[in-house]
């Protein structure tokens, strides 16, 4: 019986997520797209790593782009990783134009993540600013449509992407994981930005898009500064501030 009640809540976020996405509207796609600064915060190996790294480069967004990765020192596993990617790619004449940056050992009042984005924030030169997970593959066109998305709303803040788990599952954890993420997260926050007319009073960010403007209104990135979940938190403060 629990079983088939677990089964049911599941089933229902499921037919929410189906209804929500083939209601949705593309957005309009502007006439320019303003310059971006892709932000992508590493600590440690993820899987999936180089692959994740290359699917960024072969993005292809339409305007001008730099691409700032943060580490928060030399001694990350992950380093090698990234600068092997870059080289290779532009040995085979492919683009790979990034910036490697090292936002030390962060304070106490803040997350790895929070204190990566704040440094690099620091060196991002463009009109809007992006910040990507290191476990997130895109597809391309997904920084386009994000940007497209967010300049069709004057009152945005930033836009942000649904996700799903798509890799094959290896480990127990790796189906509860998919479980979660497909079935429930993602579904549930679907309908519910549906029922809000494609708006959330957060951010989930695994994946977002910012404006300048939204960032300095809500005191900079440091006003997440003493929250657990500061991309949710920061979301929350850009509603505050209208």
């Amino acid at each position: 019986i629990v079983l088939g009640l677990l089964l049911a809540w599941v089933w229902t976020f499921y037919a929410m997520q189906r209804i929500a996405i083939r209601q949705q509207i593309a957005p309009k796609l502007p006439k320019d797209y303003p310059s971006l600064t892709v932000i992508r915060p590493i600590k440690g190996v993820d899987s999936g790593l180089r692959e994740n790294v290359i699917a960024g480069f072969e993005d292809s967004y339409p305007g001008d782009l730099e691409t700032l990765f943060v580490f928060d020192d030399e001694e990350d596993p992950a380093v090698p990783i990234v600068r092997n990617v870059i080289e290779e790619r532009k040995s085979q004449g492919l683009n790979a134009e990034a910036t490697i940056l090292f936002s030390g050992q962060p304070p106490r009042n803040r997350t790895g993540k929070l204190n990566a984005m704040i440094q690099a924030m620091a060196n991002a030169h463009h009109t809007l600013i992006a910040f990507v997970d290191s476990d997130i593959r895109q597809s391309p066109g997904d920084l386009s449509r994000l940007v497209a998305t967010l300049l069709a709303d004057e009152g945005a803040g930033s836009a942000f992407p649904t996700v799903v788990s798509s890799a094959k599952p290896h480990t127990l954890g790796d189906v509860g994981y998919a479980v979660m993420v497909n079935g429930l997260y993602e579904p549930s926050a679907l309908a519910t930005a549906q029922r809000a007319k494609g708006t959330l009073p957060f951010i989930m960010g695994h994946m977002m898009v910012l404006r300048r403007e939204a960032i300095e209104a809500i005191g900079g990135l440091e006003t997440a500064e003493g929250q657990l979940v500061d991309d949710m938190y920061l979301g929350k403060r850009m509603v505050e501030e209208g």
